[in-house]
């Protein structure tokens, strides 16, 4: 029965956590999307850069 329910939490969670990243996503513009689709293989540099802008 634990088990289940934390289960359930975890999977509510990462629910929640997808929902948050599509309304992230869609806020921001396009060239910050090419900055994050570029930021795969140089995440330490984009990562900066965001925190920059932000």
């Amino acid at each position: 029965m634990a088990a289940l329910s934390g289960w359930l939490i975890s999977s509510n969670l990462s629910i929640s956590t997808i929902t948050l990243a599509i309304f992230i996503w869609f806020r921001l513009s396009i060239w910050q999307k090419i900055f994050l689709l570029i930021g795969r293989w140089r995440w330490p540099m984009w990562q900066r850069t965001f925190i920059a802008l932000h």
